[in-house]
């Protein structure tokens, strides 16, 4: 009688053309080319990002699932949101200026 063979190892297979994803970004601010690395704390629930050149910080909440490209895509968002705000600010402003200016 022979020995009974073993399990077979199966060797996973990493599809070439799918890169991992990324845990550097440019910097919406000092615009460098992958300065703002990642980190998240999934026991603390927290995602920072942090560039290396301007120290510009952002953090946000996080779940079991986000993944770093998820706290960059909240950091432009906000970014994008705080700039729409200043320029709806600034146009109100120029629209009060305008009335007073009007009213007399």
């Amino acid at each position: 009688m022979g020995k009974s063979k073993g399990k077979a190892k199966v060797m996973k297979v990493i599809d070439p053309r799918r890169a991992p994803p990324s845990k550097t970004f440019n910097c919406p601010f000092c615009n460098h080319e992958k300065s703002v690395t990642s980190k998240l704390d999934k026991a603390k629930r927290v995602g920072t990002l942090k560039c290396g050149v301007c120290g510009v910080q952002f953090q946000c909440i996080i779940t079991s699932l986000s993944a770093p490209i998820d706290v960059y895509g909240k950091w432009i968002d906000e970014c994008e949101t705080m700039n729409n705000d200043g320029d709806d600010a600034a146009a109100a402003s120029d629209s009060d200026a305008d009335s007073e200016v009007s009213d007399l």
